[in-house]
């Protein structure tokens, strides 16, 4: 009877142990590492003009990466099309009132720098860098 006792406690002590480190197994199962591109990052985007500013957005939805890019002088925001990460190169295209402007960043160091084309305006190759933003500016 003793013997019992004792093996059901431990049966008790080991489901209990087994049910608090689950989230962590099935978390560290599931790959739960953050995409190096996901989040909200601070842009500047230099013209003839002087700087447009903004935030990029890119989200992961499964494998796939979407988002937004805003700039501050105009008040818009634009959604991404054909959002691609690889090899350490992020390419999207957006909307905008002049065509499609197609952009091209390398990510180092956790900042990105690259061009923006947008063909409608006669403008290529102008520079555009980004860099995250920390948890209370997201």
């Amino acid at each position: 009877m003793m013997k019992v006792r004792i093996l059901g406690r431990w049966f008790v002590a080991a489901t209990i142990l087994a049910l608090c480190a689950s989230p962590a197994l099935v978390s560290a199962q599931d790959g739960d590492e953050v995409h190096p591109v996901a989040g909200v990052w601070s842009h500047s985007l230099d013209t003839d003009q002087g700087p447009f500013t903004g935030d990029l957005t890119i989200e992961i939805e499964g494998e796939a990466l979407s988002g937004t890019i805003t700039f501050v002088d105009f008040g818009s925001s634009e959604s991404l099309d054909e959002v691609t990460f690889e090899d350490g190169e992020l390419s999207f295209s957006f909307g905008t009132e002049f065509g499609t402007a197609e952009v091209a960043l390398t990510l180092e160091d956790d900042e990105f720098s690259g061009s923006l084309d947008l063909p409608g305006a006669d403008a290529y190759g102008l520079y555009m860098s980004a860099k995250r933003k920390g948890g209370s500016e997201q």
